[in-house]
């Protein structure tokens, strides 16, 4: 019988001591620690329990208030990522508050929800044809399309990306009495950077294909067979600059066309450059 309550009497002490160590740290804004079982954390509150009192009622705290949570299993989280601030007096702990600045800068880009972003954009450019030595002219081009941009992790600044977008532009010919109008797919593969410098720019850079698809004089009421006079791909070089503000981006870009739009049986030529606005929703 004595045998039988000593067993029960360490069973006990190591099941208290276990749950002693299960315990979840709340560091607040003022480097203060609680001891704590996370209950659920929310888009504004985390809500817990005090560990001296697992069976009580259940508390709530802002995220704004909070640092970073250590969970019982060795992981943990920066809520609000900030630097805690340090007394003027006190120098003792500056080297760990000087890795804390390094974690806070890694992890300072707003946390997103996967690693990968798309959405549909919108273009205007004013763009020059030139096509031949002593014949250039100028133009307006419009397109719509959609893009997917893919971040190297959910805190990260850079991103890789293409887009597809659908585009129209017209070319006056005033000495010739007539407009070309043409339709083309514009394809583009490009590098970028989002929120590095500053929070709200965005920056990216890359290729541009063109594929033409159809054209017309129109004054003339004539189609143009885009098979038999324009090469079948157009390459340029790609620049967009802008704002970016929660899932919005207006930005300006430039686009340097480097290659020949028509085929050198009929004279070749087609080479030029396209700047505008672009605008641009993120979903």
């Amino acid at each position: 019988m004595k045998a039988y309550i000593q067993l029960l009497v360490i069973i006990a002490l190591l099941g208290w001591g276990s749950k002693a160590m299960a315990q979840d740290i709340i560091i607040d804004k003022n480097a203060e620690e609680m001891k704590v079982k996370v209950i659920e954390i929310t888009d504004t509150h985390i809500k817990y329990k005090k560990f001296s009192n697992l069976d009580g009622p259940t508390y709530n705290i802002e995220k704004a208030k909070v640092f970073k949570i250590k969970y019982e299993k060795g992981g943990e989280e920066i809520i609000t990522p900030n630097v805690p601030p340090q007394t003027p007096a006190s120098t003792a702990g500056q080297g760990e508050f000087k890795e804390v600045e390094h974690v806070t800068r890694i992890t300072d880009p707003t946390l997103r929800k996967n690693n990968y972003e798309f959405g549909i954009r919108a273009e205007g450019s004013l763009s020059y044809l030139k096509y031949s030595k002593d014949y250039d002219t100028f133009g307006a081009l419009t397109g719509v399309g959609a893009f997917f941009e893919a971040y190297n992790g959910k805190r990260s600044y850079t991103l890789v990306g293409f887009a597809l977008t659908h585009t129209w532009s017209v070319y006056t010919y005033p000495d010739e009495h007539y407009d070309l109008k043409m339709n083309r797919l514009a394809f583009d593969i490009y590098m970028g950077d989002r929120g590095s410098w500053k929070e709200y720019i965005y920056s990216k850079t890359g290729a541009r294909f063109y594929f033409p698809l159809n054209a017309s004089l129109t004054n003339l009421n004539e189609d143009i067979d885009v098979k038999k006079y324009a090469n079948w791909m157009v390459v340029g070089w790609y620049t967009e600059v802008g704002f970016t503000y929660k899932k919005l981006d207006v930005g300006a870009q430039f686009t340097w066309v480097l290659t020949d739009l028509f085929k050198s049986d009929y004279g070749g030529g087609g080479t030029g450059w396209d700047i505008g606005l672009t605008c641009a929703y993120r979903f």
